[in-house]
């Protein structure tokens, strides 16, 4: 599937025709009856960027796929960060005008109402949905709360330690299978100061996020 966005004037009472962008879906299956669009390639020519004609684009590109009742989500091909910002802003203008998106409801956990609206109504990828979720929440976060902003930074920096903690999960229980010696030669529990480091890059990833967040949230205020 391919979108276009041209720019029509007339010369001399003939009609003129020039692009401005253009946008490339493939559609993949989705067992047993559904399919999973891909958006593989969104380019705006240089002389029309930053006029909004991405955004638009991608906007009526969503509009389109989640009018299809056999949309199961939208996923993306590979995104540059700069599509992923655009991404961003797109999917939480439409999340917003969704009730489940403001608060208190933004204010309770990912699961359930709110990751049900993000992927039947947005037709979101959960990967997408919770960042959306996390961005809007903290659109609603008063930073001044120190209670509610620590539930905030706890809530992101929870999922972003899912991972580690499955690390540890799964050695404590090889470790009621393996001897010591093999247990620390497959599988050795992070030294302290391993640990530490851990953390220290948990800290910089989750500020990583927040600044992220924070440039998609001065965006939708400026729309």
């Amino acid at each position: 599937m391919f979108y276009l966005v041209y720019r029509h004037v007339r010369e001399a009472g003939l009609p003129r025709y020039s692009l401005v962008a253009f946008a490339s879906v493939y559609l993949f299956y989705c067992y047993p009856d559904r399919q999973r669009p891909r958006v593989s390639q969104l380019l705006v020519l240089p002389h029309y960027q930053r006029r909004g004609h991405g955004a638009e684009l991608l906007q009526e590109i969503c509009s389109d796929l989640c009018s299809d009742p056999s949309t199961h989500d939208i996923t993306v091909e590979d995104p540059s960060e700069t599509f992923v910002r655009l991404r961003d802003f797109v999917d939480c203008r439409n999340a917003l005008r969704l009730p489940t998106f403001q608060p208190p409801t933004i204010h309770g956990p990912f699961q359930g109402v709110i990751s049900a609206a993000a992927t039947d109504t947005l037709k979101l990828h959960k990967t997408q949905a919770r960042r959306v979720y996390e961005i809007l929440r903290l659109r609603a976060t008063d930073r001044s709360d120190p209670a509610q902003y620590r539930d905030y930074r706890l809530a992101v920096k929870n999922r972003l330690n899912a991972p580690h903690q499955r690390e540890l999960q799964e050695h404590g229980r090889l470790s009621r299978l393996l001897d010591p010696a093999e247990l620390a030669l497959t599988h050795p529990l992070p030294s302290s100061s391993s640990q530490e480091e851990h953390l220290t890059k948990l800290h910089g990833a989750y500020y990583q996020l927040e600044t992220e967040y924070r440039a998609v949230i001065e965006r939708l205020a400026a729309s």
